[in-house]
């Protein structure tokens, strides 16, 4: 993926709580992984998360919502 483009994270969810606690836990190599508020857009199952890596480099990316991790994926991101 490139450098400063929305990467779109796709969900596709059964059933969910209104207004759930959504977050992105992102790894960066062995740096402590930063957790950072996402918002879930869309409707009925289909759901996405849309976000923009600003560096360079191979990132361990988990969705999470009310604290329990739902998918992880690995993400590279280049010029």
């Amino acid at each position: 993926h490139k450098l400063n483009q929305k990467i779109r994270f796709s969900l596709r969810l059964q059933r969910i709580a209104d207004n759930p606690m959504v977050e992105l836990k992102i790894n960066e190599g062995t740096k402590p992984a930063q957790t950072i508020k996402a918002n879930l857009e869309g409707e009925g199952n289909d759901y996405y998360i849309d976000y923009v890596f600003k560096k360079e480099a191979e990132f361990q990316v988990t969705i999470l919502i009310n604290n329990k991790e739902l998918i992880t994926y690995l993400v590279e991101i280049e010029k």
